[in-house]
């Protein structure tokens, strides 16, 4: 069962749960919409946080070792 908006699809889908529409003559219109969970947004933020990190630490790592050398 997907959820659509103000619409619920109960058709058939295939392996990967993408609805499998037939079509007719004429004009054809499907709107389909994936809803993100909010798991993934946190994720997604813990790795950007990560990465900046990683990066400000070597940053810091380089200014510190060529200010040492001089």
């Amino acid at each position: 069962m997907l959820r659509g908006v103000g619409q619920i699809f109960t058709g058939s889908t295939n392996a990967v749960g993408c609805p499998a529409v037939s079509q007719k003559p004429g004009k054809n219109q499907a709107f389909l919409q994936f809803m993100t969970p909010s798991w993934f947004k946190v994720l997604v933020a813990i790795t950007i946080i990560g990465w900046l990190t990683v990066l400000s630490c070597w940053g810091k790592q380089r200014v510190d070792e060529k200010t040492a050398s001089r």
